[in-house]
């Protein structure tokens, strides 16, 4: 039985310590190299009261700009960060990654590894990717008193994204999965570990209500065992629910995701001070290609994030936090008002997914066809 999650603003105020915080898309880089300021304290205290803080890591490691010049006639997007972007993780306590997404191999292996080996030396924990998909499927198992946890990351057949780079059996890559074959794991793991939970990355990006895939796929995960499923990629916030007494999110939006300079005709760069940052060019979002040098700026919608502390005591209690990037590219809480009505909103879209797959594909195909012509 599908149960829509209450609005609990008491909850909010709770404090979570000792706890497990899940999060969205997280990519370091971009404008942020250009500001002193990309968070605010409060935000930061929220993350460090939990003993472990999850995100997506969403970008590949450069040693160097030399990336930019090996496939200048391909727009392939490249979201890059560089090493000492990734400060800004340390920093804010996100002590554990998913690596399974689309943009972690954008740099190819050897900035996998270098990644990698920056995450381990800052003593993060990463999953969702391999040298091979024996290596990328395993879960990261949190320990929590006596309590075992086990998440998966992957990216699912039948889904977007669907240029990735994938784990074979003597391959690196992600984790892609079939459901079929996520849901065999996920049976497996009952018996090894005390929760199971999954964070796939998938979707179609920019879209405020899931492919009627995901909702299938995720109600699938809880039917063999998985005790909540958190989505990535949107990069916007979508619906969420109780299924079986067990929280799917979604659309978890983004917790740090910054504008970024783009370079012709589809990579994010750091231009240096001798750049004339005058002659840029502006667009709205992500580019599907440019021709010069360009400001990508992120719309309003792809500017918030659900944070989502776990509780685990007899039952699992979940506390939602919202943030959200000013244009300013600062992180900070929202405020109380305006989470309680985003709260709401995402509640009442939340009922669409009660209706039947016929009823809710026309609605949402009206819905983006609406928004197509403004």
């Amino acid at each position: 039985m599908l149960t829509i999650i209450p609005i609990n603003t008491q909850a909010l105020e709770t404090n979570m310590k000792n706890d497990v915080l899940i999060c969205g898309d997280f990519m370091p880089g971009g404008v942020l190299y250009r500001q002193d300021s990309y968070v605010d304290n409060k935000v930061v205290e929220f993350i460090k009261q939990h003993q472990y803080s999850i995100a997506t890591l969403e970008c590949a490691l450069a040693s160097d700009d030399s990336y930019l010049l090996n496939t200048p006639e391909i727009a392939i997007p490249k979201v890059v960060c560089r090493k000492k972007d990734l400060e800004r993780l340390y920093a804010m306590g996100i002590n554990v990654v998913s690596l399974a997404n689309n943009h972690v191999f954008d740099l190819g292996i050897e900035s996998y590894d270098r990644l990698t080996e920056e995450l381990t030396a800052n003593n993060i924990k990463f999953f969702g990717a391999g040298h091979n998909v024996e290596e990328a499927s395993r879960p990261v198992v949190l320990c929590m008193g006596d309590k075992r946890i086990a998440i998966y990351g992957c990216c699912l057949d039948g889904v977007p994204p669907t240029r990735l780079v994938v784990a074979t059996k003597d391959k690196p890559g992600i984790w892609k999965a079939s459901i079929s074959e996520l849901s065999e794991v996920i049976k497996l793991s009952r018996s090894q570990y005390d929760y199971v939970f999954v964070m796939p990355h998938g979707g179609q990006e920019h879209k405020s209500l899931p492919m009627w895939d995901c909702v299938e796929m995720s109600r699938k995960m809880v039917d063999n065992g998985a005790d909540g499923v958190f989505w990535s990629h949107a990069h916007c916030l979508q619906p969420y629910f109780m299924y079986k007494k067990r929280p799917i999110y979604f659309g978890l939006g983004s917790l740090l995701f910054p504008d970024v300079y783009v370079f012709p005709p589809r990579s994010v760069f750091y231009p240096d001070d001798q750049f004339d940052f005058s002659l840029l060019d502006r667009c709205d979002d992500f580019p599907k290609k440019v021709d010069m040098p360009t400001l990508a700026i992120w719309s309003k919608s792809s500017r918030k994030g659900l944070g989502i502390s776990l509780s685990f005591n007899k039952k699992i209690l979940i506390v939602p936090k919202l943030f959200e990037l000013a244009q300013n590219n600062i992180l900070s809480e929202s405020k109380r008002l305006k989470s309680n009505k985003t709260f709401f909103l995402l509640w009442l879209t939340s009922l669409l997914i009660i209706l039947p797959k016929s009823v809710y594909g026309v609605i949402r195909n009206v819905v983006y066809k609406q928004l197509n012509k403004h």
